[in-house]
């Protein structure tokens, strides 16, 4: 698997309408600490960071697919049963 860069990421979440903050709420991760790792100034080395890098693709983890997904409809505040959509690799 290949790992996207932070700035491809960031298109990403242009292009699929999605904020960082939707995203990082639908996948149990704090706001401040996804933008840090978008914007580098967290590494993601370990703990939170790390399993964000992971999640955006942007690291990979032994035997551990690219989880990143968009949720399919934008809502404030995403429900368990909100169906996500898988990112596609480019």
């Amino acid at each position: 698997m290949l790992n996207r860069t932070r700035e491809e990421v960031r298109d990403a979440f242009a292009s699929h309408g999605v904020t960082v903050v939707e995203w990082a709420h639908a996948h149990g991760f704090n706001p401040d600490s996804v933008y840090a790792v978008l914007l580098g100034r967290t590494r993601g080395v370990r703990g939170e960071a790390h399993r964000i890098a992971v999640a955006l693709g942007i690291k990979s983890s032994a035997g551990t697919p690219n989880p990143m997904t968009w949720p399919s409809s934008r809502t404030d505040k995403p429900t368990e049963t909100q169906q996500e959509v898988p990112m596609p690799n480019n």
